[in-house]
């Protein structure tokens, strides 16, 4: 069970699991500086030390850096669409507990804690200027892991992983977790096969409903047609779908059988 912590230093809300660093062995090979640290958030800090080991793009940038034993995916929250081009990583300060790393980590905290495949929730930090705020969140990172995304440029999958695919989501849905923005990025694949969803900004959890768990599963699909449409053949096929609904719709029956 994550149990968080919260500090304010000045500007600086920041959400934190102490567990990690309390547990976390104290020697050379470790560069963080302390949680509640501006540096701890960010990148050119990491750097610096030659700690900063991968990146990956989307909306903005999420930074991986190794600290002893762990590898932290550190992501800067940057705005989407036309309004992107003036403020590109400002909102409107709502109060501390309603800032969207406050509720992406808790929302990742509750997934985590009942055993959903997520990434553990490390940090969250929100700094208010005035009447906005700019924000931070760190996770650990999934080992081995590539994008559904990545894997559809290569090479179709097998109806199989479909089907392991279909099944995962299947139980964030149960569990009344609505992805906002569920799409081929957003899904990874372990070197076991082993599925796990990520990017849960925006995202909450819900009692009852089906409108919502419909509105997932087509702005799925509608990924999956448009990145497998941009490779030199076709890696997305109607069976693959149907695989993967059998195994979303099997689940569903599981249980009410």
């Amino acid at each position: 069970m994550v149990t968080p912590s919260y500090k304010q230093l000045g500007k600086q809300h920041i959400l934190f699991d102490p567990e990690l660093f309390r547990s976390e062995r104290v020697s050379s090979e470790r560069v963080a500086p302390d949680i509640v640290e501006v540096s701890f958030f960010d990148p050119e800090f990491w750097r610096r030390r030659g700690a900063l080991v991968g990146q990956a793009l989307g909306r903005g940038t999420t930074y991986f850096v190794q600290d002893g034993s762990r590898v932290y995916a550190l992501r800067h929250y940057r705005r989407g669409g036309m309004l992107a081009n003036w403020v590109s990583d400002r909102y409107i300060w709502p109060g501390v507990a309603r800032t969207r790393p406050w509720q992406e980590w808790s929302l990742l905290k509750t997934m985590f804690d009942a055993g959903l495949p997520v990434p553990r929730p490390v940090a969250a930090r929100a700094v208010r200027h005035c009447w906005s705020y700019s924000a931070d969140l760190v996770t650990l990172l999934l080992p081995d892991c590539r994008s559904l995304a990545d894997m559809l440029g290569e090479a179709n999958l097998p109806l199989g992983l479909w089907g392991r695919i279909g099944m995962t989501v299947r139980r964030f849905h149960d569990t009344g977790i609505d992805h906002a923005d569920l799409n081929a990025h957003n899904i990874l694949l372990n070197k076991k096969e082993a599925v796990y969803l990520i990017d849960f900004d925006k995202g909450r959890q819900r009692v009852g409903g089906e409108a919502w768990k419909k509105a997932n599963l087509s702005r799925l699909h509608r990924s999956l047609v448009k990145v497998a449409g941009k490779g030199s053949h076709p890696t997305f096929s109607a069976m693959g779908w149907q695989a993967f609904l059998k195994a979303y719709d099997g689940m569903k029956s599981a249980r009410i059988s």
